[in-house]
């Protein structure tokens, strides 16, 4: 696929779903890294693989129904 197909097909949203992300989400997800960090889960300033998995599980329970 080129490049300006490529972009095209990304930017046409009419028929896709969007998220709505709330206030709630990101509290939780900035929760969720908080915790990472206090588990030490992030290195050199950088999210290891393990936490974002976490933060993910941590989100997707909390919010199955919309993720």
């Amino acid at each position: 696929m080129t490049m300006a197909k490529n972009m095209a097909f990304q930017g046409d949203t009419s028929s896709a779903n969007n998220l709505r992300w709330t206030e709630e989400m990101d509290a939780t997800f900035l929760d969720a890294l908080i915790e990472e960090c206090s588990k030490r889960n992030r290195v050199d300033g950088t999210f290891t693989t393990s936490a974002y998995d976490n933060v993910l599980a941590t989100l997707k329970a909390s919010f199955r129904n919309y993720l």
